[in-house]
């Protein structure tokens, strides 16, 4: 049986539909886990860049990169963010982040970076975590 082209491109609709359904199943429940993690952890959690950290980070990571599943909470010194940092250059990967932002003056301060050997979840934990203040200190 030979393929019409409008068989092949009902055909190719359909395998890009069920890639972009998938895709979508993926991301709402890697979202619906990072948010319960973050109420967990006293933050809160935003699936975009609400803070243009990405802007800010490009002095410090070189090239372009996009910022995802941020975690934020205010502290006494200013702002705690932990995020996902999505590089545009190919091979570069993505990479967990926390990081600290002075409250006068919007600069990033003591940003770590996760262990990439490490699921991304259990990244956003161990980094969520480390930035919790003393169980004495609250």
């Amino acid at each position: 049986m030979i393929a019409t082209p409008w068989l092949m491109l009902a055909g190719l609709l359909t395998i890009v539909m069920v890639v972009w359904f998938a895709d979508r199943v993926v991301s709402r429940g890697r979202a619906r886990r990072l948010r319960r993690l973050a109420e967990r952890c006293g933050f809160r959690y935003s699936s975009v860049d609400r803070f243009c950290l990405a802007a800010r980070l490009r002095n410090v990571i070189a090239g372009d990169v996009v910022v995802r599943d941020l975690m934020y909470r205010s502290d006494a010194g200013g702002y705690v963010y932990a995020f996902t940092a999505v590089s545009a250059d190919a091979g570069r990967g993505r990479f967990v982040f926390h990081a600290r932002e002075a409250a006068s003056d919007c600069t990033l301060l003591d940003i770590k970076r996760g262990d990439v050997a490490l699921p991304l979840g259990e990244q956003y934990r161990r980094l969520l975590h480390e930035s919790l203040p003393p169980a004495d200190a609250a």
